[in-house]
């Protein structure tokens, strides 16, 4: 990717760090930075960029590829070293090529700032990692140093905390759909509005397989029709699949790797036991001995290809969005039936597990079971499902009013379910938020405590403005504003006031009409008696 598009929060950092590298008095405030992410998502890219600053700056750096074996990899840092003068070592500091490199790039320092850039460092083997965090330890007492790290997965220097407290590590995540247009204006892709919306829906932003799909769509392939998919699809596999993310793992192993990150690159989260419930359902080729045979599969997938880890947020394994996109693209076309099959029985077990579980677990599998019901049902099914299911959320709720908040939270923030579901999103969000917001002015009545009672009554207006079905949203606050002015003491109202003033989500929500309900509020409020 040799365009530079979009990465704000890179720029942000590499240009703090400069001005901190170029003013004498002050210390880096981000000594170490690991940009983390996928093959082909601009790790390059970045380097490059700090490259040009170095030079636009006069700053001296040294570039080494830590993919190399260890002793090239320190040879690359001494003869880099070296360039910048005599600073190649002394016989004093003997054979040891760690050691070496430590000093000339010490001597270096001596001299003015430096910028060390280390590319492709590999977070699961130790032989190589401890040898860089070695060397980073020696190195970055001087505050005049600056090192910037490429890797698949987020290093972490846990074991040398001298290091680990002076990292900052930041991923690299796909572009978003203004970014993507911007990188194919960059390439001098045809402003073909059908085409680039093809192109994003099949690579969401990846960089890599944008540029597949760009290079091949030059060849006079048309995605439109079966032939220039199956085209297509087979460049990318071969590009990012086999030459990217599979490049490290054996030939005769590829099949197998394939088949299983096709299989688990359905669920947007799992577990071991719906990892093995997948793998014994539709390849059972490929069954294990036992259950606890499945426990060192994501280990195994993890340190060959990197792209699989554990989700904190979403309370399961799963593979990185880039990559996960390209197996449910060549599984969508390949095999729609096994598609439609995998996720018909994910919604099973996400409803299975969700009967199971409470509180937030059970929040996340009746998200899942709603993606898997939407992946797996028709057009004319989905509806009904969602209705009836959200109807049950809110059922349940009654005992657990916070769980409902914390699904529409997080319903709410689930980008990926909600396109997924387009026009029929507002089935799920229109009843929870009506159910949130009776439940409020419930609470708001029942309430004595002033502020607890303003603070309800803000939270029902916060949720009435957020119902997706209400049509005259104007119309319907003012109404609820009379009765509340009619009912309430002026002291009330006016703390109400100033909470709604203050509110960003209420004014986006009323626009041009903003202004024109707070004064309602003001003008009408009768004086303390």
């Amino acid at each position: 990717m040799d365009s530079f598009i979009n990465r704000e929060p890179e720029l942000r950092l590499i240009e703090d760090a400069f001005g901190d590298l170029l003013n004498k008095d002050t210390f880096l405030r981000t000594p170490i930075i690991d940009f983390y992410g996928v093959e082909g998502i601009g790790k390059t890219s970045i380097l490059r960029k700090v490259i040009q600053t170095c030079d636009k700056n006069k700053i001296r750096y040294i570039w080494a590829d830590a993919s190399k074996n260890v002793p090239d990899f320190f040879h690359e840092i001494i003869h880099q070293a070296g360039q910048y003068g005599e600073l190649l070592p002394n016989q004093n500091e003997g054979k040891d090529l760690l050691r070496q490199s430590i000093a000339v790039t010490q001597r270096l320092l001596g001299t003015g700032p430096l910028v060390m850039l280390l590319d492709a460092v590999d977070t699961m083997n130790d032989t190589k990692l401890q040898p860089i965090a070695t060397m980073l330890g020696d190195l970055v007492v001087n505050n005049k140093l600056f090192v910037v790290l490429t890797s698949r997965r987020s290093v972490s220097f846990e074991h040398k905390r001298e290091v680990a407290r002076k990292l900052t590590t930041l991923p690299l995540l796909p572009l978003d759909r203004d970014s993507s247009e911007q990188y194919l204006n960059s390439i001098g892709l045809p402003p073909d509005p059908e085409l680039r919306e093809i192109i994003f829906k099949w690579t969401r932003g990846y960089p890599l397989a944008m540029n597949v799909m760009v290079n091949t769509l030059t060849e006079k392939v048309d995605p439109r029709n079966e032939l220039g998919q199956r085209t297509l699809l087979t460049q990318i596999k071969q590009k990012v699949i086999n030459e990217g993310i599979l490049a490290r793992v054996e030939l005769a192993e590829r099949p197998w790797f394939q088949i299983v990150l096709s299989l688990l690159s359905v669920p947007r989260r799992f577990n071991v036991v719906i990892m093995q419930n997948l793998i014994e359902e539709f390849a059972p080729s490929l069954k294990l001995a036992n259950s606890l045979s499945y426990i060192v599969l994501p280990k195994r997938i993890s340190q060959a290809t990197d792209i699989l880890s554990w989700n904190l947020a979403k309370g399961g394994f799963s593979i990185d969005s880039p990559v996960r996109n390209i197996f449910l693209l060549q599984l969508k076309i390949e095999r729609p039936d096994d598609y439609h099959e995998i996720n018909r029985f994910l919604v099973e077990i996400s409803q299975s597990n969700a009967n199971d579980a409470s509180g937030p677990d059970r929040i996340r599998y009746q998200r899942e079971y709603l993606y898997h019901s939407a992946n797996s049902c028709t057009e004319e099914q989905l509806p009904h499902i969602l209705a009836t299911t959200v109807q049950q959320i809110i059922q349940e709720a009654e005992k657990a009013p916070e769980d409902l908040i914390q699904f529409q939270e997080e319903f709410s923030q689930d980008t990926e379910l909600k396109e997924l579901l387009g026009k029929h999103v507002d089935i799920v969000l229109s009843p929870i938020y009506q159910q949130l917001a009776r439940k409020m002015y419930k609470d708001a009545i029942q309430e004595a405590d002033e502020a607890k009672h303003v603070h309800y009554l803000h939270a029902f207006f916060s949720y009435t403005v957020q119902d997706p079905a209400i049509h005259d949203l104007s119309s319907l606050l003012k109404e609820q504003i009379d009765q509340l002015i009619a009912q309430e003491r002026p002291a009330i109202v006016l703390k109400l006031y100033e909470k709604l003033a203050r509110d960003d989500r209420f004014r986006e929500a009323l626009g041009k009409d903003f202004s024109e309900l707070l004064a309602r509020i003001r003008n009408n409020m009768p004086a303390e008696g």
